[in-house]
């Protein structure tokens, strides 16, 4: 099952992402920059980031794709699924 391979720290930087529109090795706080590397490539292997170029020191710069926000999305309906019993979108569908 390819979602197995994803951790928590993967989503854990997808959502830092998300939340700061994009970020460095050196600025997230999930990974050692090694680690982050090695990490962002899986992701960037999957369609979820791409990079968006380079900062004046030299440090690749990283965002969502389309696909990454969609991802992250699906993520979130399903912590709300699993802490409320249902997502807001089956509410929707309820009514």
């Amino acid at each position: 099952m390819l979602l197995t391979r994803f951790s928590s720290k993967h989503i854990e930087l997808l959502l830092e992402i998300e939340k700061k529109e994009r970020t460095t090795a050196r600025e997230q706080a999930i990974y050692s920059p090694f680690a982050f590397y090695m990490n962002i490539g899986m992701l960037k292997h999957y369609g979820l980031v791409y990079e968006d170029g380079i900062q004046a020191n030299n440090r690749k710069m990283w965002k969502l794709t389309k696909r990454g926000f969609e991802f992250i999305s699906y993520v979130r309906a399903i912590e709300e699924v699993l802490k409320n019993g249902e997502s807001s979108q089956q509410k929707k569908e309820s009514k």
